[in-house]
């Protein structure tokens, strides 16, 4: 949707990051809409808030005219918002090294006249003259960071992005953007970060996947080294970073269940949990508990075993003071109908920011998602209220796309007219799944109940 996202989205993205049990996060690499500033002051997230100063640099002069403008307006804007604690530079500077230390120096400087309250923070400043212009130095894990803060103890440095891995949602097997190496990636990376207690902190490149650029490995130009898909539905390397930031119980199973044709081979099953004990079973039995061991640079590692596969029902059952909670897998057999949910049910007549989410699984004949699913899907709607085009490739612009892992979601917004819209979701050969949703408006009536009307007319 692009610039057109509601408000309404904005913080529904910043509720699903703080559900991972995010702290912080970097705005990278211009300041976001006003509604994520407003929800991070309420979800507690800390904000580096930072403008475009990077990449290519033409006339220096007018370049730090503009930028100095950017950084007054910046400022002037967000500067009472108690969830930004630094003012960043986006880094990567493209230009000379007196150019970039020009250009870095004068806005840090017009940073620091407009608000010395806080600090200023640069990502990857690119040499030591550079990085004593800043407050903050954002560095990556790695040697030659271990080496800056021998040399200077008393400088913050915190990495301001970390791309661990691509990752497509749904790959398995353990192979090159896989969620599996993906997650065993950020897990290392994590470790590493903690080791390290002198770092003030990291920001995951990127929480969720985006069209452009060039890593489009996985899926053409997506990239995708997100916590979440484009659609924003979790991979499993959100639930990691949920089990060591989060102090509501969790426990999640790593993939999916369904390995026909390897019937008594060895799988390793991973399970993420932040409880003291998690117990596997597969068809009813048993296979053991392991228990929360700490590890070093890791809070909660995770669980694993190694089990002969067989199709059924794959269990954890977390135990944590005296609760029980639990993720389970099932075997898929084909896929044979759709099933739709809604994030919410119910939408505002006339308003724009009132808008659904509906999320379409592709299931078998018992309700379970069949995870290698990738069909075309087409939504439809009657009675009030609209779908969002989205462009797809292979279907163009409008409203098919295909599942990925089973799954898709589709947008769906009030318009202003009122009462009960059907959205439908067809793909060939496959039962077609609907969901109902209630347009509203405060004291109008529902322009969709004729009987109710016309039942008080005389006859």
């Amino acid at each position: 949707m692009g610039n057109a996202l509601p408000n309404s989205r904005h913080v529904k993205d910043m509720e699903l990051i703080r559900a991972m049990g995010v702290n912080f996060w970097r705005t990278s690499h211009y300041p976001h809409d006003p509604a994520t500033m407003e929800a991070s002051d309420r979800l507690g997230l800390m904000v580096w808030e930072e403008l475009p100063i990077n990449k290519e640099i033409g006339n220096p002069s007018d370049y730090i005219g503009h930028c100095v403008a950017m950084a007054t307006e910046m400022i002037r804007r967000d500067r009472n918002h108690p969830s930004v604690i630094v003012w960043g530079i986006a880094g990567e500077v493209n230009a000379p090294a007196p150019v970039a230390k020009r250009v870095v120096g004068a806005v840090a400087e017009r940073y620091r006249q407009l608000d010395p309250s806080r600090p200023v923070a640069m990502h990857e400043p690119r040499g030591e003259e550079m990085e004593a212009l800043v407050d903050v130095v954002g560095l990556g894990v790695s040697k030659e960071t271990d080496e800056k803060h021998r040399r200077f103890p008393n400088r913050p440095y915190l990495t301001a992005e970390y791309a661990a891995a691509t990752l497509g949602r749904g790959i398995y097997g353990g192979g090159p953007e896989s969620e599996e190496l993906a997650c065993t990636q950020h897990e290392e990376y994590l470790r590493q970060l903690h080791l390290r207690p002198w770092m003030a902190g990291g920001a995951i490149w990127h929480q969720y996947d985006y069209e452009g650029e060039t890593y489009d490995t996985v899926i053409p130009h997506i990239v995708s080294f997100g916590m979440c898909d484009l659609w924003r539905i979790p991979k499993d390397v959100y639930f990691f970073y949920q089990s060591q930031w989060t102090a509501q119980p969790m426990v999640h199973i790593l993939g999916h269940w369904t390995w026909p044709g390897t019937e008594g081979q060895a799988r390793s099953v991973k399970v993420f949990s932040n409880a003291r004990e998690v117990e596997l079973f597969l068809n009813g039995k048993s296979l053991g508990s392991k228990y929360d061991e700490s590890a070093a640079g890791i809070a909660h590692p995770p669980r694993v075993w190694t089990v002969p596969y067989q199709p059924g029902t794959l269990q954890a059952v977390a135990h944590h003071e005296g609760t029980e909670f639990r993720d389970e897998r099932r075997t898929a057999g084909a896929p044979h109908h759709l099933v739709l949910e809604a994030d919410t049910r119910e939408l505002e007549s006339g308003n724009l920011e009132s808008l659904a989410y509906i999320t379409v699984r592709v299931v078998d004949e018992k309700g379970t998602v069949v995870p290698w699913a990738e069909v075309p899907i087409t939504f439809t709607s009657a009675g009030p209220g609209e779908l969002l085009r989205q462009t797809w490739l292979g279907h163009g612009t409008g409203w098919t796309l295909d599942s990925i892992a089973g799954l898709a979601r589709m947008a769906f917004r009030a318009t202003d007219r009122t009462g009960h819209a059907t959205i439908s979701a067809y793909s060939p050969g496959l039962r077609t799944g609907r969901i109902e949703i209630a347009v509203q408006a405060p004291g109008k009536p529902d322009e969709m109940e004729y009987q109710e009307k016309f039942a008080a007319d005389p006859p």
